[in-house]
């Protein structure tokens, strides 16, 4: 079990898959931008959304919110703490310095919770954004996922689930909306909620 709750974890922070695969059939909500390609920002390429250009966070709580839904029939529960910043320009920069914690009810007096702390930085020279979808790559990368167990307080051995850190942008399969102040990056499991910073 403590394996499955890192998994999902970690399945929260990638928006995207680490194959690089994503979302299919996300639709953008009313009036919101799927990617026009309009945007001359960002080193000249004509293919950046300008409603996504500047600094974005995401809703830590939602996506650990979401990463228990995933589990809804253990009745996990999901907190998110600190920060996870987007900032779409020249480059594409994503910040982490978050920890997701997912807590299951073992009995009714013994609960096990496993907190994944997600930490470092990822860069991308060539990303862009049309149709909405987002591509490029991030050979920029120093993102690391640090995952702890505790049952009834005390620390368990878990497994390490491997965590490539940040976006796979390779094969443009990451679905977005963009609508004003708001946004939103469709993984394979959870939504990225973002607002602007």
């Amino acid at each position: 079990m403590v394996t499955g709750m890192a998994a999902v974890a970690a399945l929260a922070m990638s928006a995207c898959g680490p194959d690089g695969t994503g979302a299919t059939g996300a639709s953008p909500a009313a009036g919101a931008s799927a990617g026009t390609g309009a945007s001359p920002a960002g080193g000249g390429s004509g293919d950046r959304d300008s409603c996504l250009t500047g600094t974005w966070q995401v809703d830590v709580d939602d996506m650990a919110e979401q990463a228990a839904a995933m589990m809804a029939q253990l009745k996990a529960k999901g907190d998110g703490t600190g920060s996870i910043t987007l900032t779409f320009g020249e480059k594409m920069t994503i910040k982490y310095d978050a920890n997701i914690a997912i807590v299951v009810p073992m009995s009714a007096e013994l609960t096990m919770k496993v907190d994944s702390k997600y930490t470092g930085s990822a860069v991308s020279s060539d990303w862009t954004s049309k149709g909405g979808k987002i591509a490029g790559t991030m050979p920029t990368n120093d993102v690391k996922m640090d995952m702890k167990a505790t049952i009834a307080g005390k620390e368990a051995p878990m497994t390490q689930v491997p965590f490539k850190g940040a976006l796979d942008l390779s094969q443009g399969a990451l679905a977005y909306t963009c609508s004003g102040s708001t946004a939103t990056l469709a993984g394979p499991s959870v939504t990225w909620h973002l607002k602007k910073a």
